[in-house]
């Protein structure tokens, strides 16, 4: 028998000796002896590839395969050998990182564009209000280094106020362009808020992750061909396709992605062992599924290998097995 498989922890991995095991790999191996069964592996890098391959190619595949009714269409399933359900999985303190949280929002652009319109404000009213020979006081001092400081810090308090130093402007001009200063500072301040608020409310959502219906608006990762991308997209969430799950794990932990959708056991062994110190698991599980062993439609295998996978249950070697 040609047997199709793909690394998934705890599923199917390989040992300390490069030797296959893991929980669907030693479940098949004893229905395998049992059945008196002759087999080989063959191993694939993509799950899409493993899905299209167990169509056509191959007699049975071993894995964490989801019972689906477009699956039944084009194979054969075993008895389900395992219940499982899909679980959201997100990069552990992104809500924590006030600095991130601030540099993504665009407030650095911002200010340094603020800065320079500051800059020009300042240069403007200083040209005009410079050699003003009154009684009043000079507030802006005649020399570029000192009176472009006086202008630009003139300019910065109207800004953040919103009020305008009596007695400060003496052209017509300057008056007109610090009443319209006024009313850009009221954009400004406005923006600044905006900007904020909208960083912290988007970080709170993304903590805050209780169901996939949370992950509206977000980039979302999952494998390609999977099941998780057709129910995500069937619910009107975007997602990125990835070939595997060591990408789909690299996109999240380099923040391609603000959150990954995979089956509850792959990403709750993942967030225990290898991702443990930077990924967790988010909200409930959700679109319960069951795993099965697929066949070739029409296969005559299937028949033995429940009868098997009964027996192994009813002997307790699948309880011994699942502890």
């Amino acid at each position: 028998m040609s047997v199709g498989t793909i690394e998934r922890l705890p599923f199917v991995y390989y040992d300390e000796d490069k030797k296959l095991t893991g929980f669907a790999i030693e479940l098949w191996e004893e229905i395998a002896r049992d059945s008196n069964f002759t087999y080989k592996y063959s191993v694939e890098k993509n799950f899409s590839d493993l899905i299209k391959n167990t169509y056509t190619k191959y007699d049975i595949s071993v894995a964490n395969i989801s019972i689906t009714s477009d699956r039944e269409k084009k194979a054969d399933f075993s008895y389900s050998f395992f219940e499982s359900g899909m679980a959201i999985a997100v990069k552990k303190g992104v809500e924590a990182s006030i600095w991130k949280i601030i540099v993504d929002s665009g407030i650095f652009t911002f200010l340094l564009i603020s800065f320079l319109v500051l800059l020009f404000v300042a240069h403007v009213i200083w040209f005009f209000e410079r050699n003003i020979e009154e009684g009043t006081k000079d507030y802006f001092r005649d020399d570029y280094r000192h009176g472009i400081f006086d202008a630009f810090w003139w300019a910065f308090l109207v800004l953040v106020m919103g009020e305008l130093e009596e007695g400060v402007s003496k052209r017509v001009l300057n008056c007109v362009l610090a009443a319209i200063w006024i009313i850009v500072s009221l954009f400004f301040i406005s923006t600044i808020t905006a900007k904020i608020t909208t960083s912290m409310t988007v970080a709170k959502f993304q903590s805050d992750i209780k169901s996939y219906h949370d992950l509206v608006g977000l980039k979302v990762g999952v494998t390609k061909g999977s099941s998780h991308e057709k129910f995500l997209r069937k619910k009107g969430i975007g997602t990125v396709a990835f070939n595997t799950l060591d990408v789909l794990y690299s996109a999240l932990r380099n923040e391609k992605v603000e959150a990954i959708v995979a089956d509850y056991p792959i990403l709750s062994y993942y967030a225990t062992h290898d991702g443990a110190k930077w990924m967790m698991l988010t909200g409930e599980v959700f679109n319960h599924e069951s795993y099965g062993f697929v066949f070739k439609d029409g296969s005559p295998y299937v028949e033995q290998v429940n009868r098997t996978l009964l027996k192994l249950r009813e002997n307790g070697f699948y309880e011994k097995l699942y502890k």
